[in-house]
């Protein structure tokens, strides 16, 4: 898309059908109106049917809307970035590399993408070595307009407008956005204040951004919310305070950290089940962390994650798609690692073979599939 064509909602939809048709699905495309609860968010859902599978297609006003130059401009240019990388499959993703001294620098492997983006921000070049793929790399995505890294690095102003307007970073938002909505919802479907504080746990959580915007939605509905933050990295859970900070929450009255490794903790062995208790969870989330683990794996998990659901409760997971815009640029661009994007067949699948069922949402942007399952009542 160039710079001088400004973003509307029904081409944000239209991108999004898009990325449906290519997985083979058909769409159409339905509006409704702004929502009293929310004046200002305005949803599209594309509505499909395959095999009894529907996919809702949310827009989030503040991701979608802004049409400034600035916005623009950034947007054009990440799309011209990716062009190249499209045309060039030579091109290998940048590296961290350590020297003697043990002081790291990126070797941007002669990519003039990557030399591009990290070039000319010492802030993105901090970001790169210092805390990606850690969840700290996506609280600057998360909230733009922060003055410093959690590294404590000043962020400049290239940096600022690639985590304000790249499609990297509103997805990250909006992804974000769509979970909260699902979890409102199934909470104002089925919780009942009589059995105690409803229970959320979150595998994988980072620092738990998105699932403070969540609780805090909760709470303001006058629902009572016990949070368990599930992560193995003791640093990003030290924390989470500061963003529960962000968003209104008293963290001390409302969330448990767990330092447990998914992999030893819950693939593998009942331990975590053990400790938070089966079918315990009215919300359970892995949306941060699913992507990263191979189809035995995931399935595992899902099947795990599950048990921790009580009936009538809800799993959410979420997964980057194949058929998603600036891929490329994700992956050898910036050189995020370890995502394993998937095509929503391919999801599908992987929820199938668990023999469970879904509805499968996602933003307007077409980055990240968001699956809700829900458990039935007994």
């Amino acid at each position: 898309m160039s710079a001088e064509t400004p973003i509307n909602p029904v081409e944000s939809a239209a991108r999004a059908a898009h990325s449906a048709r290519r997985a083979g699905y058909q769409v159409t495309l339905l509006t409704l109106a702004h929502s009293e609860k929310q004046p200002h968010t305005e949803r599209l859902f594309v509505e499909q049917s395959l095999d009894g599978i529907s996919l809702l297609v949310h827009r989030v006003h503040d991701v979608d809307n802004d049409t400034s130059p600035l916005a623009l401009n950034i947007r054009s240019k990440i799309q011209h970035a990716d062009d190249i990388l499209r045309e060039h499959p030579e091109l290998e993703k940048p590296e961290v590399i350590t020297n003697e001294d043990g002081e790291k620098t990126i070797d941007l492997k002669d990519n003039p993408v990557s030399e591009m983006l990290y070039g000319q921000s010492e802030t993105l070049r901090h970001w790169f070595t210092k805390l990606v793929p850690s969840a700290f790399a996506l609280l600057p995505l998360q909230h733009p307009d922060a003055e410093i890294l959690p590294s404590g690095d000043a962020i400049d102003d290239v940096a600022r407008a690639f985590f304000r307007y790249g499609l990297d970073a509103t997805s990250i938002r909006s992804r974000a956005e769509v979970m909260r909505r699902i979890i409102v919802s199934s909470v104002e479907r089925t919780h009942d204040a009589s059995n105690g504080p409803l229970k959320y746990y979150a595998l994988g959580s980072g620092a738990a951004d998105p699932n403070f915007a969540a609780i805090a939605s909760m709470q303001q509905s006058g629902i009572d919310v016990e949070f368990h933050a599930v992560d193995m990295d003791k640093a990003v859970l030290d924390y989470m305070p500061n963003v529960a900070k962000l968003h209104g929450v008293d963290y001390e009255k409302t969330a448990t950290p767990h330092q447990n490794n998914l992999i030893r903790d819950l693939i593998l062995t009942d331990r975590l089940i053990n400790e938070l208790g089966e079918g315990s969870a009215e919300v359970v989330d892995v949306m941060g962390v699913f992507e990263y683990f191979d189809e035995a794996m995931a399935r595992k998990l899902l099947a795990q994650a599950y048990r921790l659901v009580k009936p009538g409760g809800t799993l959410i997971i979420g997964n980057m798609l194949s058929s998603r815009e600036q891929l490329e640029f994700n992956q050898r661009g910036v050189g995020w690692t370890g995502i394993k994007p998937r095509s929503i067949d391919e999801v599908r699948q992987l929820i199938e073979d668990c023999e469970l069922e879904a509805t499968f949402h996602m933003a307007a942007d077409g980055v990240y599939l968001v699956p809700e399952i829900r458990k039935p009542l007994a």
